[in-house]
């Protein structure tokens, strides 16, 4: 079965940008679900090696290439020391789920939604009114992306 004949969208292609690696993955377990019985899917070895064909650095990450480059050794290193079965231990992806967030998840998170937070203000000078930025794709991340005024109660 060639990637063709894999039903819905795969997942965009994940470049290194640690804001996007909780869609990354969001997205690569719905497309799993969606085919998870494909023998790309069903074999934690090839679903390693599919999530691997999605993951390419730009050219001013070129760690993101060496990551990979590393993850396909390991891999295939794994399988050669190991047994036939090998293919089909799960641990093959939990490891590789925990080693992907491990090398692209933002260490600075908190501290970005932080320094956005303390940034928030009153605008127009009226205390009855706030403006306030969340962002509804990524909980616990504040951006600017939607702005909704509120009135505050008056006392």
């Amino acid at each position: 079965m060639s990637n063709r004949e894999l039903a819905g969208n795969p997942p965009p292609i994940f470049d290194g940008n640690r804001d996007k690696t909780e869609a990354f993955l969001l997205y690569f377990r719905i497309y799993y679900e969606l085919n998870k019985d494909a023998p790309e899917m069903r074999s934690p070895y090839k679903r390693v090696l599919l999530a691997l064909t999605y993951v390419r650095g730009r050219n001013d990450y070129g760690w993101v290439n060496d990551w990979v480059e590393e993850q396909f050794t390991a891999l295939t290193n794994k399988l050669a020391d190991e047994t036939e079965n090998a293919a089909a231990d799960e641990q093959l992806w939990t490891g590789f789920v925990a080693s992907f967030k491990g090398a692209f998840t933002s260490t600075t998170e908190q501290c970005d939604a932080l320094v956005k937070l303390n940034a928030l203000k009153m605008e127009g000078g009226l205390t009855s009114t706030y403006t306030w930025r969340c962002s509804n794709t990524s909980p616990g991340r504040l951006t600017s992306t939607s702005t909704s005024q509120k009135q505050l109660p008056d006392s």
